[in-house]
């Protein structure tokens, strides 16, 4: 994105532009995971370009009003204004970025920056789709999003908007996660009207299969915690859902999953001798679970590269008996 941002204001100001990385902010750590930060030198002016890195294996979901906090926050340690640079941002996401105050940039689309007073006129290029071109592993929220159209919609239909209420993403996340798909050759979208209608490109099993190679576990870590009355609120999930669902014997430890968000909110002890094992997942594991467990897609996701001949066993009849 630095490449592309450099291209796009070389396009506009000729050769009247300077860039450079700025890695010395004193940030907190998620905001330097999350973005990368380039000081902008345009006619004597500058300003800080705030880009959001495309991690493989990650989502990061920012609302414009999110945006606007942490916009402040950066703009509080380099007295710069701070410009947030996105690929392609929609319509609805552009009005709802200027009502926050946010100043951004698409490249080959939009500038809007009225504090060193740039503003060019707009004109609409579309995300573009790239079959076959997609990264290497889904994201988080893409994947998720797979697994309930694989599990919930099946072979019909089902408005975008279903989906993105289902799942609780936004209008910002749900678009970008149907480009990830459709990009990948897994869904396909029709538009009827004003409504945006997704269906699985194929048969669930044959997407499933095409799948595979793009998705990854949906565990980030697994801790050891103490026991508690709560723990059965949360589903069933790693060889303890694996037993339930096979002839597996049934592991010594419980194992629960939640999702990666929530294990700080949920107050766990954290020991290494813990009677639980909590697997924490990168996306909420109540969305695919059945009878308070892990769904078997999930589960063979989580167990497929497990060395455990016992594992490997139950999860093959495990997927053969999964009613497509």
């Amino acid at each position: 994105m630095e490449k592309e941002l450099k291209n796009y204001l070389e396009n506009v100001f000729g050769d009247h532009i300077a860039i450079t990385t700025r890695k010395e902010i004193p940030l907190p750590f998620y905001l330097m995971d999350n973005f990368d930060f380039y000081e902008v030198g345009v006619f004597g002016q500058r300003f800080l370009a705030m880009i959001e890195k495309a991690v493989e294996g990650q989502q990061t979901e920012t609302t414009p009003a999110l945006l606007a906090k942490q916009i402040k926050m950066v703009a509080d340690k380099t007295d710069l204004p701070v410009v947030y640079v996105a690929e392609a941002i929609p319509a609805y996401s552009r009005d709802r970025l200027i009502k926050q105050g946010v100043q951004f940039i698409s490249p080959h689309n939009q500038m809007f920056i009225p504090s060193i007073g740039l503003d060019l006129r707009e004109y609409i290029r579309k995300a573009p789709n790239r079959k076959g071109k997609a990264g290497k592993y889904l994201k988080p929220a893409a994947q998720a999003a797979l697994l309930y159209l694989l599990t919930k919609l099946r072979d019909g239909k089902s408005h975008i908007t279903d989906i993105a209420h289902d799942l609780h993403y936004t209008k910002m996340t749900i678009s970008r996660v149907m480009d990830e798909l459709e990009d990948a050759g897994l869904i396909e979208t029709e538009t009827v009207g004003r409504a945006k209608m997704v269906a699985l490109n194929g048969k669930p099993r044959e997407v499933w299969e095409r799948a595979l190679k793009r998705m990854q576990t949906p565990v980030r870590h697994t801790y050891r915690v103490r026991q508690r009355n709560d723990v059965m609120e949360h589903p069933l999930a790693g060889e303890t859902a694996l037993a339930y669902q096979t002839d597996l014997n049934e592991p010594r430890a419980m194992t629960i999953a939640v999702a990666n968000e929530d294990i700080k909110r949920l107050g766990f002890e954290f020991v290494p001798d813990g009677e639980v094992n909590v697997e924490a997942w990168r996306y909420d594991p109540k969305l695919f679970s059945e009878r308070g467990m892990a769904h078997p897609l999930t589960l063979y996701l989580r167990f497929r590269d497990d060395h455990d001949e016992r594992i490997q066993i139950a999860l093959e009849k495990l997927i053969e008996e999964y009613l497509w």
